[in-house]
This record gives C-alpha cells, sequence and structure tokens, in this order.
C-alpha cells in the first residue's frame, strides 16, 4: 500500500469529472491511498472550508463515494478504507 499526500488543486477544467457533492465542494485531491493494484481511496474536499469526503477509484474510473460533509478528513480516509475492505469479522 502507498499513500500520497501531495494537496492537488481542482480546477473548474477538471472538476467535471467528480461527483457534485450535496454537502461538500471539491477544491482539492489531499491524499491518495492505493489499496491494491488498480483501486485507491482518495479524500477530497475543501480545507479552507474543513469539508472532505472519500471516493473509490479504479482504473481512473469513480465507483463509489461518500457524500456526508466529513470535519476531518482523517475520519473520511477511516470510512473510504472501511468501505473499500469492509469491517473486520466480530465487529
Amino acid at each position: 500500500m502507498s499513500v500520497s499526500a501531495n494537496r492537488v488543486v481542482i480546477t473548474d477544467a477538471t472538476r467535471a469529472k467528480y461527483p457534485q457533492f450535496k454537502y461538500s465542494r471539491v477544491t482539492h485531491e489531499l491524499c491518495i491511498v492505493d489499496v491494491d493494484v488498480a483501486s485507491e481511496v482518495v479524500i477530497v474536499g475543501d480545507p479552507n472550508n474543513g469539508c472532505y469526503e472519500w471516493l473509490i477509484r479504479t482504473r481512473g474510473v469513480i465507483e463509489t463515494y461518500s457524500d456526508v460533509a466529513y470535519g476531518d478528513s482523517s475520519i473520511a480516509l477511516r470510512d473510504g478504507l472501511i468501505a473499500y475492505h469492509g469491517l473486520p469479522q466480530g465487529t
């Protein structure tokens, strides 16, 4: 697993490739976690307003995403990883 934590600014020209979130505005890609050869969990959001979402992207295609306006990027990352891997048995 590799992690990239570079802040990539999202412009109007590139914003169209992201979902239209109901509660968040996407201005940055904040963190990308490669979870397997083809898939990654990506944290996007607006750090100036403290609003984040996760999405799962496989081979460049967004498969699923949150739309809950997390107030903390680490909580969005946690939930994105859980969405990808699932909860451990017995929880």
